[in-house]
């Protein structure tokens, strides 16, 4: 699945494929998801969950902004 991630360093947006199937879904739901950004050289940490949740919300039209942009509190 594609998701957006937002480095918090540059507020660049950073698209990337996210493991979403059975069972990377139940490896996966509750640990920390490690983002390599290409944007500042850093390693970003956000929960697996939110950004799942984030990839799914994203292709409706009718969700709340910083869904949109990935900004996930």
């Amino acid at each position: 699945m594609q998701t957006t991630f937002i480095c918090p360093r540059t507020s660049t947006a950073l698209s990337f494929d996210l493991p979403a199937d059975e069972a990377a879904l139940r490896l996966l739901w509750s640990r920390p998801l490690k983002i390599d950004c290409p944007v500042c050289q850093a390693i970003h940490t956000m929960d697996y969950r939110n950004a799942y949740i984030t990839g799914v919300m994203s292709q409706f039209p009718c969700i709340p902004a910083d869904v949109k942009e990935a900004r996930v509190h």
